[in-house]
């Protein structure tokens, strides 16, 4: 109960809105199957370049929220980014504050 309880409040503070000039970023999956995305984040304020992002699978109907600040760079990837991996990626978008950015699993496919 308590690791539930937990869960749900994790999962409510990601879903809380950001600061005045954090834009939000939307990804749904409309199909019938699960889609795990590979996101990698350039932060603007990180000058030692970490790889921020996160991967997750996501439900047929259902749809990720996440909060991040002015300029922010959104990348797609083909697989893990970290532990020295190096997958082929696809600038998705700068982020400009006070915007939700609204996308499906597909615009996360890398070719």
């Amino acid at each position: 109960m308590i690791n539930l309880f937990i869960s749900v409040l994790l999962s409510v503070a990601t879903m809380l809105p950001g600061g005045p000039n954090d834009a939000k970023l939307v990804i749904e999956n409309p199909g019938m199957l699960p889609h795990t995305v590979y996101v990698r984040v350039a932060l603007p304020d990180d000058t030692e370049n970490h790889n921020n992002g996160f991967v997750q699978t996501i439900q047929p109907g259902k749809k990720i929220i996440y909060h991040y600040p002015e300029g922010t760079v959104v990348f797609a990837c083909d697989g893990k980014y970290w532990d020295d991996y190096h997958p082929k990626e696809k600038n998705i978008v700068t982020l400009q504050g006070g915007v939700i950015y609204k996308y499906v699993v597909a615009d996360f496919k890398v070719r």
